[in-house]
């Protein structure tokens, strides 16, 4: 709860992800900005597309990949572009390596996982009760673990015993983890395959699914005792997250997926064809649900930009809860409980800031009381009163107010209406109280009359609203002035009070970082402590500058020089006018009088180099970004031989250490099909030395010797 300056008013703020998922609802979600909004929804695959889908993973450049449990072929989907296409040239359904089962061989049920670590695809072919890990991008095979009596292991990897793995996931370190759920246990690996432990052994009765937080945490649903639990990487138990049985409706969980922002989702099975995938945040409160389905959720992912993926429903079609290509039709949020502590409280107004959308709605409706009641109460009774209609007569509808809004406690409901392709956002929602008006500046004849006294104060509550929009942006004024939270739109506004020119190709974080030590900046501005600290705060990585006049030593006579010995007095020599040599345009001057004798010691006094790494800049245009900040900001007198990373090693010419070279870290033992690859990376030879043969091996000092 917040006052303003004047304090008149209090009010709550509904604006981040955190203070949204406090309330709870349905087909509903906080978008990757932090809106409110219908829930997005997109049928990625269908049955012509691979059958029946399984497993499901993300690669590093945010594709998602999925099997087709019938075909055993391998389907990539580019949310960017929308394409979903086949990975040709592998795959396929058998007990060789390189080939899966997914389906049960009496035809009930598929199942499998996949997860990417590193340049790794690590597939649990369940079926096969095995786990394979494939180089990618070539998908050759790197290790196999597991053995199935019909295969013959693999020399030198140590077998692990699965019964079904249906679902693999690997962490930040390479390591994975696989849900080996016919023998009811959890095993975690070393990257290369090499067993390390078994999780959860004494805690979990039945693993049914897991994930991976952004902390590497292991987050585990136990479908026996309908619970998720966290372990971390070493295995060590946490604590008890949700008890499913303990919501205000219990579910069967089954399905989980963990985003970055910590919301945890969970799909359900049963029967009928209404289920959901439900939200919890990182507490175990919970948010709602989204979607619907029947059967089961066999997998959930956190999508590349926030919302999931899915493979739910007996055919097990992949849906993707994310972006903004299709929307659920209807959705409802309920906000937490407002609790103003003052007993026949009277709300006074409402304010959204909403992100409007054609062929879309929303509704906000309120209840107030001085009795502590719940949603459900409140349905029951229907005694919700309507607040906010957007939009009305086409025009968007950002604030009201409360109308026999009397009661210390308040409920929001919020309507979501779409047609599917549109959907209103709300960005932010904020509820002032207790009620005060200009009304009260007035005569009290003016209060005497109930019907006057009504249309008066809503009369003046317009003027009221624009007045406290404004008086609030006066009070906050000092934030415009802060380039650490100051809005992006006026990061240009604030460098011109400071006189800073900044390109627009900079990218926000690096503006905000030029507005902080702008100030600090001018003092140095000129001198070459000045660019250096500049041209580093650009770029990201340490500047070399060197003034060409340091790098050569003047004669004085008697320190550097001796005459008659070092020295030679004489006429300075006339240099001649070459044809096609020195007599090209540009190339020479004509002077009415000769050079003055100081003037070799003063040819490079305002020369100098600026070594830059811009390995770091990898945005389009900053590197001529940078350049033209150099020449903006170095004395107009100088001249700049600028050195970045874009040259490539010349030795004799350049050759600068962090700039346009590297020290590498040595040797690499050469592995097949890890660190090289017949064809390409290896050829036959000998590792001993043989001797010279012309025209073949005849290098001098390395495979000749001379007698």
């Amino acid at each position: 709860m917040n006052e303003t300056a004047a304090q008149e008013f209090s009010y709550f703020v509904l604006n981040t992800p955190e203070k949204w998922h406090q309330g709870s609802g349905s087909s509903v979600v906080v978008n990757e900005t932090g809106h409110l909004t219908l829930a997005p929804s997109r049928n990625i695959s269908s049955s012509e597309e691979g059958g029946s889908a399984t497993g499901l993973a993300v690669d590093r450049r945010r594709d998602v990949y999925f099997f087709g449990a019938r075909t055993c072929g391998l389907y990539r989907y580019s949310p960017s572009s929308e394409i979903l296409e086949g990975v040709s040239c592998f795959g396929g359904c058998g007990r060789d390596y390189g080939r899966f089962r997914f389906a049960a061989p009496d035809g009930d049920g598929f199942s499998g996982g996949l997860a990417f670590s590193g340049s790794t695809l690590l597939v649990a072919d369940a079926y096969n009760h095995r786990v394979q890990g494939f180089y990618l991008p070539y998908y050759q095979i790197r290790f196999v673990v597991g053995r199935e009596e019909n295969c013959t292991p693999v020399p030198g990897v140590a077998p692990a015993e699965f019964h079904l793995p249906t679902d693999i996931v690997a962490d930040s370190q390479g390591q994975f983890y696989v849900l080996d759920y016919g023998n009811r246990r959890i095993q975690q690996f070393h990257h290369a395959g090499r067993f390390r432990r078994f999780i959860g052994a004494d805690i979990l009765q039945q693993p049914e699914s897991f994930a991976l937080d952004a902390s590497d945490c292991l987050y585990v649903i136990d479908s026996d005792s309908a619970r998720l639990e966290v372990f971390d990487s070493t295995g060590q138990h946490l604590r008890t997250v949700i008890d499913f049985t303990q919501l205000a409706t219990p579910i069967q969980p089954s399905g989980l997926a963990v985003g970055q922002n910590g919301i945890i989702y969970v799909g359900e099975q049963g029967d009928g064809d209404n289920l959901h995938i439900h939200q919890f945040d990182a507490s175990g409160r919970y948010f709602g649900y989204f979607g619907r389905y029947s059967k089961r959720c066999r997998k959930l992912i956190a999508g590349p930009r926030g919302g999931v993926f899915a493979s739910c429903g007996p055919a097990g079609q992949i849906v993707g809860f994310t972006g903004a290509q299709t929307f659920e039709s209807e959705g409802i949020y309920y906000s937490r409980r407002f609790d103003s502590t003052i007993e026949e409280c009277h709300w006074h107004r409402i304010a959204l800031e909403l992100v409007p959308a054609e062929k879309a709605r929303l509704d906000v409706f309120f209840h107030a009381s001085d009795k502590q009641m719940t949603v459900e109460e409140i349905e029951a009774d229907d005694a919700w009163q309507p607040l906010v209609h957007s939009p009305q007569d086409t025009k968007v509808c950002s604030d009201a107010l409360f109308f026999a809004g009397v009661g210390r406690y308040l409920h929001l409901k919020f309507t979501f209406f779409g047609d599917g392709a549109h959907s209103y956002e709300v960005a932010q929602c904020n509820v002032y109280f207790e009620r005060l008006s200009y009304l009260r500046y007035l005569p009290a004849v003016y209060q005497e009359d109930p019907r006057g006294r009504d249309f008066m104060e809503r009369f003046l509550s317009l003027f009221e609203s624009l007045n406290l929009e404004v008086e609030e942006e006066i009070e906050h004024m000092a934030r415009f002035f802060d380039p650490d939270v100051v809005r992006n739109e006026f990061l240009e506004w604030l460098g011109a009070w400071l006189a800073l020119l900044q390109d627009k190709n900079w990218s926000e974080q690096k503006r905000r970082t030029f507005l902080r030590r702008a100030y600090h900046l001018y003092t140095l501005r000129g001198t070459a402590a000045g660019l250096s600290e500049l041209v580093g705060l650009f770029t990201g990585a340490e500047v070399t500058i060197i003034e060409h006049y340091k790098l050569f030593t003047p004669m004085v006579l008697g320190v550097t020089s001796t005459a008659g010995v070092t020295t030679v007095v004489g006429k300075a020599p006339v240099t001649p006018l070459v044809l096609e040599n020195s007599s090209q345009i540009g190339e020479f001057a004509l002077k009415e009088s000769p050079d003055t004798p100081e003037v070799p010691f003063t040819h490079y006094a305002f020369d100098f180099s600026l070594l830059a790494d811009t390995t770091q800049l990898t945005q389009a245009g900053e590197v001529q970004a940078l350049y033209r900040l150099i020449e903006e900001e170095k004395p107009a007198h100088t001249r700049c031989r600028i050195q970045t990373s874009e040259g490539d090693m010349q030795l004799g010419t350049h050759a600068f250490l962090q700039v346009d070279t590297k020290l590498s870290r040595g040797f690499q033992t050469m592995r097949l099909g890890i660190t090289s690859r017949l064809g390409k990376e290896t050829f036959p030879g000998t590792y001993f030395c043989r001797r010279g043969m012309l025209g073949g091996r005849s290098r001098i000092a390395v495979d000749t010797l001379l007698n």
